[in-house]
């Protein structure tokens, strides 16, 4: 069971994975390497950032990483365990190209001076710096009203448990809500469903405030 925290403008997302029924001394993770429809190699694993395992009791359980996209937790005889990671995401311009994974989409909100941003403007929502050094300040990046995530930039996996259901919740700012392709629990509840992961890494999700 998946968890993701995200609000407007932020730099990460956080994630919290629980998995249940864990057997042996070790427990693999891998961020994908691929994206449906796509035939290039993807090194999803290199925005996640911070990641760290406990038991289901809450004590901390050794990870070491065996490659930029893949992980393993030392289990110490665990049957649950709770990964939490941070996603550093990429909040520009819907306008501009690259996977989604806190991608801004349509245009950004802006401070009425500045005018309503168009198509072919500078990029934006990486933080620019004003001024000239690396120590002049940065000025933050522009918030959107909804942003986009692609479920293999966002989601870890367990190799050879792909074929079990998968669930996530949201939590984010009040107001906002999540579109996408996977199954809704209850309406009143931002929690979702998929039978297995290929369903669930294939359906992309906005959150935001929609109309």
């Amino acid at each position: 069971e998946f968890r993701l925290r995200f609000g407007p403008g932020e730099e990460f997302a956080q994630v919290r994975v629980r998995y249940d029924g864990c057997q042996g001394d070790r427990l693999d993770v891998a961020m994908p390497a691929w994206k449906p429809g796509s035939y290039t190699v993807h090194d999803f694993g290199k925005n996640v950032v911070e990641l760290s395992a406990t038991n289901g009791d809450g004590v901390a359980l050794k990870v070491d990483g065996d490659d930029s996209n893949a992980w393993h937790v030392h289990a110490r005889g665990a049957t649950s365990i709770v990964i939490d990671y941070s996603l550093r995401t990429r909040a520009s311009s819907g306008f501009g190209p690259g996977f989604s994974l806190g991608k801004g989409l349509g245009r950004p909100i802006r401070d009425p001076a500045e005018g309503e941003a168009k198509e072919g403007d500078e990029p934006v929502g990486e933080a620019k710096t004003e001024g000239e050094g690396e120590n002049a300040p940065k000025k933050p990046p522009p918030r959107f009203r909804a942003y986009g995530f692609e479920g293999p930039a966002t989601w870890l996996h367990v190799p050879g448990r792909l074929a079990i259901p998968h669930k996530v919740s949201f939590d984010l700012p009040a107001g906002w809500d999540v579109a996408t392709g996977m199954t809704r629990v209850a309406p009143d509840r931002l929690e979702f469903e998929a039978p297995d992961y290929d369903v669930f890494a294939d359906c992309p999700f906005h959150v935001g405030e929609f109309e």
